[in-house]
């Protein structure tokens, strides 16, 4: 039985049990989709039942757990004695190299059976409740047979008896194991850790590449007409920013000129150009009105209110298209609002 297969087992049979027994209490009322379609027990006689087969699938796993700590500590022991009589043993034909590599492999044998003894400690600690697991939820009839085909799968040979010898594994699939075998349980928690850093690293820099000098609308509809509009400037430069924008060149500057289009569409999708809405903004906690282009500095945001309620778009209007430009005349994102009824 492997050991990967047994821990299985036993987190089964532990959730197996521990419904079981939650189900079984006087006070308790198990759903119908914890009973087989032709149960002829009552629920808390079927869940005493089903209590007992768990109790004794998690003592025998316990068993089992048991004997496989036993059988590794007698390995370890033989392994200890081959080890110090490796040198006595040796009659001169053998090099101090090889005698060392021999002392090496037992080592390593050695440490493989203590990693064993402490994953059948923790086994056994999961099965008595000492160590917590995440535990699967399934209905109550459902564990025995989940149980019985884990049982199946860890007695099934790997391969068929004609299928020949299994093929050796790729050179890169052994060094991993290996490598895995030779570490803790820290060191590959830290491993791992260190991977999600670097991949959480790679991330935010493609992020950053990607994002890297784009100018970006956050645009929100409010009460009473208005529309807030939230300008970011991702780019190393200032910007100058005309809202609302006439649709017209935007003029060459040494600070690049951005407009903000604005287009009412009705339910067949045309265009029209709505009244010119009041563009509101706050300096320093003020709200003003705003005649002119706006700097917007670089890596900053700023953020804006469009009035609608003095001239509101064409009652046939569904949806606000607003549309950035960038000097001269260059097309840049489009943003579509709908309209509140």
């Amino acid at each position: 039985m492997t050991e990967e297969n047994l821990e299985q087992q036993a987190i089964l049979a532990v959730g197996w049990l521990r419904k079981a027994g939650r189900l079984a209490a006087p006070d308790a009322s198990p759903d119908k989709s914890d009973l087989p379609p032709d149960a002829a027990l009552s629920p808390r006689e079927y869940a005493l039942a089903q209590a007992v087969l768990a109790r004794d699938a998690v003592e025998q796993l316990a068993r089992k757990a048991t004997e496989m700590r036993d059988r590794a500590e007698e390995q370890i022991k033989t392994a200890l004695r081959r080890r110090e009589n490796l040198a006595a043993r040796t009659t001169g034909v053998k090099t101090a190299a090889a005698i060392n590599a021999q002392a090496r492999l037992i080592s390593e044998q050695i440490e493989m059976r203590r990693r064993e003894i402490a994953r059948c400690d923790r086994l056994l600690r999961v099965l008595r409740g000492q160590e917590e697991l995440p535990l699967p939820t399934l209905p109550l009839f459902n564990y025995a047979g989940a149980l019985e085909r884990l049982e199946h799968a860890d007695a099934a040979p790997d391969t068929p008896p004609d299928s020949g010898a299994t093929p050796p594994s790729p050179l890169h699939v052994r060094l991993c194991r290996a490598f895995m075998n030779r570490t803790d349980q820290s060191d590959r928690i830290a491993l791992a850790i260190a991977l999600l850093l670097c991949a959480t690293v790679a991330a935010a820099g493609l992020y950053y590449v990607y994002n890297w000098g784009s100018i970006e609308l956050e645009i929100t509809p409010m009460d009473h007409g208005r529309i807030r509009v939230v300008c970011v400037n991702g780019t190393g430069d200032s910007i100058l920013l005309n809202v609302p924008y006439d649709g017209g060149t935007l003029p060459l500057e040494q600070v690049v000129h951005y407009g903000i289009l604005l287009e009412a569409l009705d339910a067949n999708g045309r265009a029209t150009r709505p009244a010119a809405p009041e563009t509101l903004w706050e300096y320093k906690d003020n709200p003003a009105h705003l005649y002119g282009p706006i700097v917007v500095g670089p890596f900053y945001a700023a953020e804006l209110f469009l009035d609608f309620s003095s001239h509101p778009p064409d009652a046939s209007a569904t949806a606000l298209r607003l549309t950035l430009f960038r000097a001269p005349l260059r097309k840049c994102k489009t943003y579509t609002v709908p309209l509140a009824d």
